[in-house]
């Protein structure tokens, strides 16, 4: 027959036995967000501190992505078409105003771009400078911005059909690099929510390490008092 004594022994040593088993998961599941962390975490994080803080959530949030994205998209589509006017491959009346509306179209997206650059330097402050894939973006959007207005109106003083085209490439450079971006950012956001999990799997391991410590003590008073 088991005494009450006996009985508070095997319970200490069953509690003691779940959270060793408890550890032993916490531990588990903090090594797998790691790696999750490890495999797509990029060499800089996305820094978002004090009253600005509101401004790079907005910026970076998936509502503002799919926005970037459809304009991109559209922008692609613009210039596509320009591509195919200045190569002669669509044949455009004299008189239409298909090329001009295509064009000022672009310049209002580049605007918007632009905007979006110089409120990202005001949210980010200086590290905006430290990540590589949004200082390629600026100067490409700043550059793109600029030569669609240097050249606004001056097709015909622009030498040869070459450069025409030269221009409207580095526009799809622009394209294709906000695609990137923006697929960067996502996956920032989710590196950011491994991280929170990570972070509280961290302080629950500590936690049951804790409980587990003042188990083994209690187990040490019992056996010192040979109550078995």
């Amino acid at each position: 027959m088991y005494g009450p004594d006996d009985q508070r022994l095997v319970d200490t040593l069953s509690d003691l036995n779940i959270t060793l088993n408890k550890m032993d998961q916490a531990s588990n599941n903090i090594a797998v967000t790691e790696s999750a962390v490890n495999l797509t975490e990029n060499e800089d994080e996305r820094p978002c501190n004090d009253h600005r803080e509101q401004l790079c959530e907005i910026l970076h949030s998936r509502r503002a992505q799919y926005v970037i994205i459809t304009l991109v998209v559209v922008d692609m589509i613009i210039v596509i078409a320009e591509l195919l006017i200045d190569l002669k491959a669509v044949e455009v009346h004299h008189e239409s105003h298909a090329p001009h509306i295509l064009h000022y179209t672009s310049i209002a997206i580049l605007s918007i771009f632009m905007i979006e650059l110089f409120v990202k330097i005001y949210a980010m402050g200086l590290t905006f400078f430290k990540h590589k894939m949004e200082i390629f973006d600026g100067i490409v959007v700043t550059v793109s911005f600029a030569l669609d207005i240097a050249f606004s109106g001056k097709e015909g003083a622009v030498d040869g059909i070459g450069l025409i085209v030269l221009l409207r490439l580095w526009r799809v450079t622009r394209i294709v690099n906000g695609i990137v971006l923006s697929v960067q950012i996502q996956a920032d956001r989710k590196i950011e929510v491994l991280e929170k999990e990570n972070s509280e799997l961290k302080e629950e391991l500590e936690q049951l390490k804790s409980k587990c410590e003042q188990l083994e003590v209690l187990v040490k008073i019992i056996l010192n008092e040979n109550i078995i």
